[in-house]
């Protein structure tokens, strides 16, 4: 196959400028780019859960001495920085956004769960003999899991769009896969996005990492939600 062909019945999105398929090649990205956004939400989870907990334990000045740590940090320029410096694959990209994305969640899930445990049914199960943990899961966690669950799905999307963001920079791990590469490969070769061929591919690239977002986003916030 030749390079930059144009879109046809045998290949969708025609070749990428190194003469494969491109929609072969788009779809090749979307495993990585759905991993990026599992990881995110789940460092965000992580995280979130923590703060839960540990405002319902009365430690809630940690948790908030954490979520000010966080909110303080310049987000977007650490993440170019890093990015560029260490060019961070994937899962680099995915567990600095969980955690980075998580800063306003923190304060949020802090103060509601301070309130869900000074409530009868939490204090009671204390008073019972249950433990600190159980009482949390049982009383705090339940009550707070769609909460929790739309911060991490909101993770999600954004570590998908900042791996395309910086994939389209040239920021990250070149040998790894995304949606995004597709379109980085188009726009970095002279020319090539001024075919039809190129055009179609930037389009298709930006189009799958909506979708992918948005897939990354409705996971947590329709089925992850009703888990408790």
């Amino acid at each position: 196959m030749s390079p930059l062909e144009p879109p046809s019945p045998a290949h969708p999105l025609g070749t990428d400028p190194l003469g494969r398929d491109a929609l072969s090649a788009l779809l090749q990205g979307v495993p990585a780019s759905l991993t990026v956004g599992l990881i995110a939400s789940s460092a965000s989870l992580a995280l979130l859960s923590a703060s839960s907990l540990l405002a319902s334990s009365k430690r809630s000045g940690a948790a908030a001495a954490l979520g000010e740590l966080l909110a303080a940090v310049p987000r977007l320029p650490l993440l170019v920085f890093l990015s560029g410096l260490f060019m961070l694959g994937p899962a680099g990209v995915a567990l600095l956004v969980g955690i980075l994305s998580s800063a306003y969640g923190l304060r949020t899930v802090a103060r509601d769960a301070e309130r869900l445990s000074a409530s009868p049914f939490f204090l009671s199960s204390l008073a019972s003999g249950a433990g600190a943990l159980t009482a949390w899961r049982l009383h705090v966690l339940r009550n707070q899991w769609s909460l929790l669950a739309g911060y991490a799905g909101l993770s999600a999307a954004t570590a998908v769009y900042a791996d395309a963001a910086l994939s389209l920079l040239g920021l990250s791990d070149p040998s790894s896969p995304g949606v995004a590469k597709l379109a980085f490969l188009v726009l970095s070769t002279p020319g090539a996005v001024l075919t039809p061929a190129g055009m179609v591919q930037v389009l298709a690239s930006a189009l799958a990492t909506v979708l992918v977002a948005y897939a990354s986003y409705w996971v947590w916030k329709g089925p992850l939600s009703r888990l408790f």
